[in-house]
């Protein structure tokens, strides 16, 4: 249970967050300061800086949270079931409302701004990392590091295309904003069954 301190931590963060959102659809991601989104938060300089190193990082918290999630969401999928289909379970259960709305927006925001987009892709690398971990347990013990860590880059990035794609098809709408329906997710579902399936036969010959 979170004591208020806690509370108090996620509750600045997520207005940092909300602030450099604001700012960014306003007047675009070049116009993000420490000073800017701290001021729209009601904080400090310094307060926004024992949250994140840059003013870049702050826009990597939607990914983040959706990726730290579904790798949580993964170690607990059954170890018996096939890798790709716990995937894909973990991409799109327990889904936050608001979370997969927030994303879309901040990766279109981000998408031509190179510091973003750096910060964007540590995330995901991040993320491949803990999927080798995570693989590393259900695999057989003697499986070759190289074969964990090949399964893991092509599964975090079937998943990462997958989720490019889907957000290429939405629209953020302002009088709709952290809304993310059935339907949303049902596409998102479906465009990852289809990324996963892909990583089966994507090498295999042309008949």
């Amino acid at each position: 249970m979170e004591n208020r301190r806690d509370v108090a931590k996620r509750e600045t963060r997520a207005a940092l967050v909300d602030a450099a959102l604001e700012i960014s659809r306003a007047s675009g991601v070049e116009a993000l300061s420490a000073e800017a989104i701290a001021d729209r938060a009601g904080v400090s300089r310094r307060t926004f800086f024992n949250y994140f190193p840059t003013t870049e990082a702050v826009l990597s918290v939607p990914a983040t949270d959706f990726v730290a999630r579904a790798l949580a969401a993964f170690d607990e999928r059954p170890l018996d079931e096939p890798v790709p289909e716990a995937a894909v379970e973990a991409l799109t259960q327990g889904v936050v409302p608001g979370e997969l709305h927030q994303l879309v927006e901040v990766m279109v925001l981000c998408r031509d701004t190179r510091p973003a987009m750096t910060v964007e892709r540590q995330v995901w690398d991040y993320a491949e990392g803990r999927m080798a971990e995570s693989l590393g347990r259900r695999l057989p013990e003697d499986t070759p590091p190289l074969h964990v860590h090949v399964q893991a880059a092509m599964i975090m990035a079937a998943g990462r295309v997958a989720v490019d794609a889907w957000a290429d098809e939405q629209h953020v709408d302002d009088g709709d904003r952290g809304h993310a329906d059935d339907a949303s997710v049902a596409r998102l579902r479906s465009l990852l069954v289809e990324a996963m399936s892909h990583l089966a036969d994507g090498f295999a010959p042309r008949s």
